[in-house]
């Protein structure tokens, strides 16, 4: 129908438009400097500008289609920044990447307000927050929480995920200095889900 094909080419001419703008997120992933105010990478505010005037004009669409486009466009951002952490793209960061990396989410977030949409970024939210804000030693106590399940305090992280974040991670050198490689965060959250698990069998 009419109707149909005008949906497929907005969701087509909005894709590549925030392909386009996601291609100028210019993370450095190791030995950038750390974020000096919550002023995000350039690219946020375009991306949110251009949010704005995309959701004003496709509403007249109908509105179910402009939360649904919206939707889809927050899960690719989400997506995205998730596979640069996860993905073949970077083998590596330090903790000026993900600061830097947590501005922008928070500026996102900002956008979003108290809305459902805010979901999308919650995995990639909770794991900046269990590597920037958690200290190792609460690595212990993580690994015995459940992750993902609903009501929890970490429901939307990926155990998965977060082992493979924590293994890229690069810890600033006077923190590795001080510690032995054994009390890392990645070494000490495997070394209890594997004392959890044992103890299940």
């Amino acid at each position: 129908s009419t109707l149909a094909a005008t949906e497929d080419a907005i969701h087509a001419a909005v894709g590549a438009k925030i392909d386009m703008i996601l291609s100028l997120a210019d993370y450095v992933w190791v030995g950038g400097p750390h974020p000096t105010s919550d002023q995000p990478s350039s690219y946020v505010p375009d991306l949110i500008a251009y949010l704005e005037t995309m959701v004003d004009s496709v509403a007249r669409v109908g509105r179910h289609f402009a939360l649904a486009l919206e939707t889809r466009v927050f899960k690719r951002v989400a997506a995205d920044l998730l596979g640069g952490l996860i993905g073949s793209q970077a083998t590596s960061f330090d903790a000026a990447l993900l600061a830097t990396m947590a501005v922008d989410v928070a500026a996102l977030q900002a956008y979003l307000g108290d809305s459902p949409l805010a979901y999308c970024l919650a995995p990639l939210q909770q794991i900046l927050d269990v590597v920037l804000v958690e200290p190792p030693s609460a690595m212990l106590a993580l690994a015995d929480q459940p992750l993902g399940v609903p009501g929890s305090r970490y429901d939307q992280l990926d155990a998965t995920m977060l082992v493979t974040v924590l293994s890229r991670f690069v810890d600033p050198p006077s923190a590795a200095a001080a510690a032995p490689p054994s009390s890392s965060r990645l070494a000490i959250f495997k070394s209890k889900s594997k004392a959890k698990a044992k103890a299940r069998s």
